[in-house]
Order: C-alpha cells, then sequence, then structure tokens
C-alpha cells in the first residue's frame, strides 16, 4: 500500500485548520482577544485636572551617607557642607617629608552660573567626627590654606574631574587628639551656589593622594585611597503652602492634584459612551498625568526625576492644606517614575490609580505627587496649574488608553 497516498486527506484537513485559525488573528487587537473587533482607544481629558497645590512634607527623608551624590550650597537661605573621612594613612612617624599632595574628587553637577563665581573650599575638623554631623559648628572646622578651587561654569554632562592641591601641614598632625579616626575634612561653598559631587558609594569617590618618607628614607612612598566615609549636613527652611504646582528636593515640598475623569470620553465601537456596567470592566491600558514645566533650572539635559504618585484618601480637599501620611495610600501596580523632562513636559504614569476609579474600587479624590529624591539633591520644578489662562496648551491633562469590554453583561 501507499503510505503516503493514506495520510494525504488528513493532512489536508489539518492544513486547513491551520489557515483557518490564522484567518481569525487580528494583529492589532490589543486586548489579547483575537475573536473580537475591540481595539484599544486613545483620548486626552482636558477637563480632567481641577486644581491643586503645593504643601511640605509631613516627614523628612534621613541622609543616611549612603547617597550616590554628595551636596554642597549655599542658596536660598540654606546650606550644604560635604564631609569625608580618609584611613589607613602612615603612622605620624613617616611624614617627615611630603610631595605631591591632592585630593581628587568628581563634581557630577552645578546650580546656573551667577554673576559671581562659585568656589568651593577645604576645612579640617578639628573634632572627633561621629556618626551625628548636626553637632559639628564652625568652631569646629579650620581653613586649610590654600584648599580653594573655583568651579569651572559649565560641567560636562558625565561629571568633571577636580585636583585639589593641599598644603603638607595639612596631613601632619592628623594622628593626634581628634583626628585619629583619619584624615577628616569638610567643604563648604563660599558664596552662593551650589555643586554635587559623586560620593564613596559610587566609582567616582572622592581620592586623597600623596608621597610621603621618613627623614632617614632614601625614596618616597606613594598612598592613593578612596573615602572611606563622606556625607553631608543639609539645613533648609521648612517649605510653605502654596498655590504653586511645585516638586523641591532642597526644602522638600510635594504637590497635591484633583483629578475629575469625564467618563463620557469613554465609548464603545460604536462610539457611545459606555454604561456604569460596562464602565466597571475597561481595561486602562495606560494613562499618564502630563504636567507641562514652567520653571526647571535642575532636571534638564539627561538629569533624571524620580516621582512617585499615591492615591489620596482623604475627603474634602479643596482649599490648600498639607497632607500627611494617613491622607494618602499607595495602589496595587503603581510604578515609580523615572525619566527626563521631554518637550518641557513630564508625564507621571497613574494607570492603577485610573483604574480604580473606572472599577468603582476608589472614589476620585485626587493624587499626591512625591519626589523620590528629597533631600539627595538640589531638584527643582514647577508647573502650569489647571488655571493656567496662557497658553492654555501648557494646562495639564490625562491621557488615556484603555479597552471597552467585549462580552455584554
Amino acid at each position: 500500500m501507499d503510505t503516503n497516498k493514506k495520510f494525504t486527506p488528513w493532512v489536508a484537513v489539518l492544513l486547513f485548520s491551520i489557515i483557518l485559525l490564522s484567518a481569525c488573528t487580528k494583529k492589532d487587537n490589543l486586548t489579547g482577544n483575537n475573536f473580537s473587533d475591540v481595539n484599544a482607544t486613545t483620548f486626552m481629558d482636558s477637563t480632567a485636572v481641577i486644581n491643586g497645590f503645593s504643601f511640605p512634607a509631613d516627614t523628612l527623608r534621613a541622609i543616611t551617607g549612603s547617597e550616590t551624590k554628595i551636596l554642597i550650597g549655599s542658596i536660598a537661605n540654606a546650606s550644604a557642607i560635604s564631609y569625608m573621612r580618609f584611613t589607613s594613612l602612615p603612622r605620624r612617624t613617616a611624614f617627615d617629608v611630603l610631595d605631591s599632595c591632592f585630593i581628587n574628587i568628581k563634581m557630577m553637577k552645578r546650580s546656573e552660573v551667577p554673576r559671581d563665581p562659585l568656589r568651593i573650599t577645604l576645612h579640617k575638623i578639628m573634632r572627633t567626627w561621629t556618626d551625628s554631623l548636626s553637632t559639628i559648628t564652625e568652631s569646629d572646622i579650620s581653613t586649610i590654606p590654600f584648599a580653594t578651587y573655583e568651579i569651572p561654569s559649565t560641567l560636562n554632562v558625565t561629571g568633571e574631574d577636580v585636583k585639589i592641591n593641599l598644603p603638607f601641614s595639612s596631613l601632619f598632625d592628623y594622628e593626634t587628639g581628634a583626628d585619629s579616626t583619619g584624615w577628616n575634612i569638610a567643604i563648604k561653598a563660599e558664596n552662593q551656589g551650589w555643586v554635587e559631587l559623586a560620593s564613596a558609594e559610587t566609582v567616582n569617590g572622592a581620592v586623597l593622594s600623596f608621597k610621603y618618607k621618613a627623614q632617614d628614607a632614601t625614596s618616597f612612598t606613594a598612598y592613593s585611597a578612596e573615602a572611606a566615609k563622606d556625607s553631608y549636613l543639609l539645613v533648609a527652611p521648612p517649605a510653605v503652602e502654596s498655590s504653586a504646582w511645585i516638586l523641591n528636593n532642597l526644602s522638600p515640598t510635594r504637590m497635591f492634584v484633583k483629578l475629575l475623569p469625564n467618563n463620557s470620553m469613554f465609548t464603545n465601537s460604536e462610539g457611545n459612551p459606555l454604561t456604569a456596567s460596562e464602565l466597571k470592566q475597561v481595561t486602562i491600558n495606560k494613562a499618564t498625568l502630563v504636567l507641562h514645566v514652567k520653571d526647571n533650572p535642575y532636571y534638564t539635559g539627561t538629569t533624571s526625576y524620580s516621582v512617585f504618585p499615591y492615591n489620596v484618601t482623604r475627603d474634602g480637599v479643596e482649599g490648600i492644606t498639607s497632607l500627611v501620611k494617613a491622607d494618602y495610600e499607595v495602589l496595587l501596580y503603581t510604578m515609580t517614575n523615572n525619566g527626563t523632562v521631554k518637550d518641557d513636559s513630564l508625564e507621571i504614569d497613574i494607570t492603577p490609580i485610573i483604574q480604580a476609579y473606572t472599577s468603582g474600587d476608589r472614589i476620585p479624590k485626587g493624587i499626591m505627587l512625591q519626589s523620590l529624591q528629597e533631600r539627595q539633591n538640589f531638584g527643582y520644578v514647577e508647573f502650569y496649574d489647571s488655571f493656567a489662562a496662557t497658553p492654555a496648551a501648557k494646562k495639564p491633562l490625562i491621557k488615556v488608553t484603555y479597552t471597552p469590554p467585549y462580552l455584554k453583561q
């Protein structure tokens, strides 16, 4: 018997079935249902953002010393002083002669160029540096002669390596008294402005280098070590409640945004508004709050922001008032928004919040936006509010991509 002829009809039936099933697949259907004509739809709701304001953070993030940047600055009645410790230095008896003494630091970002150049100076800590920096006062530090640096008006986008020469005398007595923990220094800004340095938590932390030898030695020995510890002390005035829409990291400021999405913009494939029961079945593919930047001296170029949206649970937030932790919550699957400001706008993913609104799990009461970089950098950004008359294109809005329910109730 010819085996090939025997199985030919079955092969034909199988091929026909595969072709038939393939014809049912819609490549542009985002619902995942290959047998429906329901596609994802996007709309812009320019009336969804009712009002908002900014307010001071109810708690301040602690500076732990594990930050990736350390801060130096004097700006807006605030100050930041960086501190560094270098250990494993050679014994004092080997310090009769020093040569090529300097410290390398990497500057990551600086403030906008003021009329006067921004200068930083190095100071020796004259008392024991414990875990707390708040106890160190002006009388506890002594200026290191000639250890100053004038910061360039612009820095490379990847940072700027800087070498600051040190007088030999600044190291000779490191081993005595308060310096028994190591060679401890402070770095301050001498005029208005700020600069951020790469910390010891990165591969670009500060490095102390010098050559030394005892009086009876015939050759120099090189010392080079990264900072064993670094941190900064930040003192800034508290934020205030304001009708302006501001996220400020120096004096931690957060934003409340009142949302009331227009549910009539959710329609079916025929363009008819969804019923209340259909709205509960809507799948929110993605929803974003679009904010337009009014003032942005920090998040320029490749500098990234980090913002988290919380769902507000407090009733009756109408006037300007400060929210506390009990007034908001984290909804499941809410994302941390990381990115750069593009085309003078910033988009915050609020998909889980809008999904909760449409499903009826939450009543729209608004969202709270918090920068996750509070007290970690000099970030500041102000947005156009919902009352912005000029230009109207700068008003905040929400952008929603959704899929209507396929099955009818």
